[in-house]
């Protein structure tokens, strides 16, 4: 038996477990058990574990549904996979099911992680977890496989009783009426609403710690996207309001930088047509244990969690797509409040020649005060994870 440490994000967790189950390799058996489980996280596992299972691999999949941590759509999800899915439940709410473990058996080995990784993003892609990853060679350590996962035997291969229930239709409707089972729109809006709640009612100290971006997850492939439940709908547009002086300077974590060329600070001759927003272009800019990011994906991915939607109409590209997202909007020192600022992305507008395939436009209300303020030459700085919102978007002279 040999073992090693997967840490991430260093290693993302998610790539490790995919690589395993390459569709090359002759997989026999998957186990996952997890206490939490997420429906785009699942989604990415989809194609890969039902072309294992159509080959004749057993699947077992054992999921908790403590504390909110699936949805309702992720167990509707596993559930019209045709495996042998359970979920495992303690009312008391003194005990939560919390143990994460992930087994794949090939014909000459079995691999098994044992750690802290949810089958969320968060556990797969983004968060900081350790797991302890065990690879067995068959036949001849098939003994000191069998000792070893002899304590979590329940768990691997569990038994319907008190505790575990198989996974049907009817007990997704049963704990959707009890309560216990949040939709995941109802999901998203709960951790959003956690990261807006002031910790204090008074003004709070400076984060004595800095915010670094993580990796990002893989996209969804574009066939599967119609299956994720969109995000939260932005509010309606605030009014434009006078402009108040930023108290604190910016605590979330930098994921974008770029100067501000002429057209997309709106500074154009006249009789000339502006880009109407920010060019979402590579800008040499560096994402963190990745380089330079690839900008036909970046931005894709760090909306991800937004509402996406085809969009339609004259000289449309049938791969456009658009969503809105809530940012608050800082220019040199004055903060002009939060604006649900659109974002257009287009793969096909690549081609090939490194053109930009994501723009941030500035929209109607905002586009008076752009090209009045001239913000030409200045430093757009992007924020993701600020206090006060989701996104922050700083313009200032001076990096």
């Amino acid at each position: 038996m040999k073992s090693v440490l997967v840490y991430q994000p260093v290693k993302q967790f998610g790539k490790q477990l995919l690589a395993l189950l390459d569709e090359n390799e002759d997989v026999r058996r998957i186990v996952f058990v997890s206490a939490f489980a997420a429906l785009r996280s699942v989604l990415r596992l989809r194609d890969i574990v039902l072309f294992h299972k159509e080959e004749g691999a057993s699947v077992k999949i054992i999921l908790g549904i403590d504390l909110g941590g699936t949805s309702k759509e992720t167990l509707e999800e596993v559930m019209s996979w045709g495996c042998d899915s359970y979920v495992f439940h303690n009312p008391n709410p003194r005990s939560t099911f919390h143990p994460k473990l992930y087994l794949v058996e090939k014909k000459k080995d079995v691999t098994l992680f044992i750690g802290s990784n949810n089958l969320t993003d968060g556990g797969f892609y983004t968060n900081y977890e350790v797991a302890s990853k065990y690879r067995f060679n068959l036949p001849e350590e098939l003994s000191d496989l069998t000792k070893f996962v002899s304590p979590v035997e329940d768990l691997l291969d569990p038994k319907e009783g008190d505790l575990v229930k198989k996974l049907t239709a009817a007990l997704i409707n049963v704990l959707s009426e009890r309560g216990d089972l949040p939709t995941e729109v109802e999901a998203r809006r709960r951790k959003r609403d956690a990261r807006r709640t002031s910790k204090s009612e008074g003004p709070l100290p400076p984060n004595p710690f800095t915010s670094r971006a993580p990796p990002s997850p893989p996209l969804l492939p574009k066939k599967l996207r119609d299956f994720d439940v969109p995000g939260i709908q932005a509010p309606p547009e605030p009014q434009l309001t006078a402009p108040m002086p930023v108290v604190a300077r910016v605590s979330g974590a930098l994921v974008w930088r770029k100067v501000l060329p002429a057209t997309d600070a709106l500074q154009v001759k006249p009789g000339s047509k502006h880009v109407g927003g920010v060019r979402l272009t590579q800008a040499k800019f560096e994402g963190t244990h990745v380089g330079l990011i690839d900008q036909t994906r970046y931005f894709r991915q760090l909306f991800s969690d937004y509402k996406w939607e085809q969009e339609t109409g004259r000289k449309r590209a049938s791969d456009q797509e658009h969503t809105f997202v809530p940012m608050r909007l800082t220019i040199r020192g004055q903060d002009y409040g939060v604006h649900n600022f659109e974002i257009g992305h287009k793969p096909s507008g690549e081609a090939g020649q490194d053109n930009y395939t994501t723009i941030l436009r500035w929209g109607r209300q905002l586009t008076p005060l752009i090209q009045d303020l001239n913000i030409e030459g200045a430093t757009l700085s992007l924020y993701e994870g600020d206090e006060e919102g989701d996104f922050l978007i700083d313009i200032d002279d001076v990096v």
